[in-house]
C-alpha cells in the first residue's frame, strides 16, 4: 500500500511573495500534484486508462536504458575499445 500524501505544507515567504509561490509550484510538481488534477480533470475511460498507463512505463523503461547507454558511452573511466 503506498503512502499517502501530506495534507497540509507550510511554505516560507521568506523572499517574497513570488519565491514562495514559485517554491510552492516546485512542492506541487514534485509530488506530482498538478499531473493528478490534470488526469482527473475529465473522466478517463477503462481502455484509455490502461493505454496510458502501459505507454508511460514503456517511456519509463526506454528513458531509463537510453540513459544507461548514454552513460556508457560517456563515462570517462572506460579502457579502450579492445579493437585499437
Amino acid at each position: 500500500m503506498a503512502h499517502h500524501r501530506f495534507l497540509a505544507r507550510t511554505i516560507m515567504a521568506e523572499n517574497g511573495a513570488t519565491a514562495a509561490l514559485r517554491s510552492l509550484q516546485r512542492v506541487l510538481l514534485d509530488e506530482n500534484v498538478i499531473r493528478d488534477i490534470r488526469l482527473k480533470r475529465h473522466y478517463e475511460k477503462p481502455t484509455v486508462k490502461r493505454r496510458r498507463v502501459k505507454y508511460e512505463s514503456a517511456l519509463r523503461l526506454y528513458n531509463s536504458e537510453m540513459n544507461r547507454k548514454v552513460d556508457f558511452v560517456m563515462a570517462k573511466q572506460r579502457k579502450e575499445t579492445p579493437w585499437s
